[in-house]
């Protein structure tokens, strides 16, 4: 990949940075494989703004920020008219159950994204918020969010849900699934 990538191919430069990024036949170097990222990125390489969303959200190469990664992200989907929304959900679900190898299990960084999701109007993002305070997973001797800042944070995701009609439907589901996980399911 490398003398394509010097010639300016897109693709070759993405490939190429993912390679130092994995020391995939190469040492691991993530300065490098931040500078092949940005130059994939230059040529409106989609896949390339997604993985430099990735570099800061995970702080690979780069001092971890999350409004950076908000920013490559939404970039991705710029560039590649995919479901931002859904980019945003896999991402807080990877935060959520943690990836071996490239995401640790981590409560906070899931609800930062699904948040961020659940306000693009990701459905799922938004009920899965509404049943991590069902939970109560967010007591201050959890995840070290306060029940204030999660009611603030729930209250606007699902204000879509509420304002527009939709809270009978989503009344009975909470009562549904309170039903199953006192059933322990």
């Amino acid at each position: 990949y490398v003398k394509a990538a010097e010639q300016g191919d897109a693709y070759s430069q993405n490939r190429l940075a993912l390679c130092y990024s994995d020391g995939l036949g190469l040492s691991q170097d993530y300065s490098k494989a931040i500078y092949w990222f940005t130059k994939a990125v230059e040529q409106n390489l989609p896949a390339a703004a997604f993985n430099l969303g990735m570099a800061y959200d995970l702080g690979k190469g780069v001092k971890q920020d999350n409004e950076k990664a908000l920013y490559w992200y939404s970039k991705s989907e710029e560039l590649d008219s995919v479901n931002f929304e859904n980019i945003l959900s896999l991402i807080a679900s990877c935060h959520y159950d943690g990836v071996d190898g490239l995401f640790e299990a981590n409560l906070e960084k899931a609800v930062y994204w699904y948040t961020k999701a659940a306000e693009q109007g990701d459905a799922e993002s938004q009920y899965q918020l509404g049943d991590f305070y069902e939970l109560g997973y967010f007591s201050e001797n959890g995840a070290g969010v306060s029940d204030e800042d999660l009611e603030k944070q729930v209250k606007k995701a699902l204000g879509g849900i509420i304002g527009g009609g939709f809270d009978v439907i989503y009344l009975i589901a909470q009562k549904l699934v309170k039903h199953s996980n006192d059933d322990g399911y």
